[in-house]
């Protein structure tokens, strides 16, 4: 039916609309950019505690993070 088309059609522009040029959404692209800032600390050396209060987020999330994928 053509109603479910065209909701079908909005839909999908409205998914497209949500991410970014490399595909991702808002929320996956800051996890990514954490991923990296953390990383680069860490090859300057910073410990897990330093990165943590730097960037201010838990140690746990710098845990989470501190291994390279």
């Amino acid at each position: 039916d053509l109603k479910e088309i065209k909701n079908e059609r909005d839909n999908d522009r409205k998914k497209k609309a949500r991410r970014n040029e490399s595909g991702l959404t808002k929320k996956q692209q800051e996890k990514a950019d954490r991923y990296n800032t953390i990383q680069e600390l860490k090859r300057l050396g910073y410990t897990q505690k330093a990165v943590s209060k730097t960037l201010n987020i838990s140690v746990e999330t710098v845990k989470r993070n501190w291994i390279e994928k």
